[in-house]
């Protein structure tokens, strides 16, 4: 992104930055699960690298325990892919059996 190899998508911020980490400043109506002061990070469309960012609810997690929000900047892009492809899409479910190829990969370390 940095770049400009990677452009957001459309109606993302032009600001680079697929991950972010800190604290919710504000909170969208009906959001139950998140409080003002909640340290998260999230997956977001682009702007990452802002002070400020607006995303999803669905594409927050909370910070995980230890981590800097350095740290925690790394984790959502790939828990939400993993989660995506492999029980989203995949539809892997309880009982069933999933062979992981690279333990090392992004995969194999969620």
């Amino acid at each position: 992104q940095r770049k400009g190899a990677y452009p957001p998508p459309p109606g993302a911020s032009d600001l680079p930055g697929l991950e972010a980490s800190g604290e919710v400043a504000a909170l969208g109506d009906d959001i139950s699960r998140w409080r003002i002061g909640d340290r998260v990070c999230a997956l977001t469309p682009g702007g990452g690298y802002a002070e400020y960012v607006k995303v999803h609810a669905g594409s927050v997690l909370p910070l995980p325990a230890g981590f800097t929000h350095t740290e925690a900047a790394a984790v959502p892009e790939n828990y939400f892919t993993v989660w995506h492809n492999v029980f989203e899409r995949g539809a892997l479910k309880k009982g069933e059996t999933l062979l992981v190829h690279g333990g090392s990969s992004g995969i194999g370390t969620t």
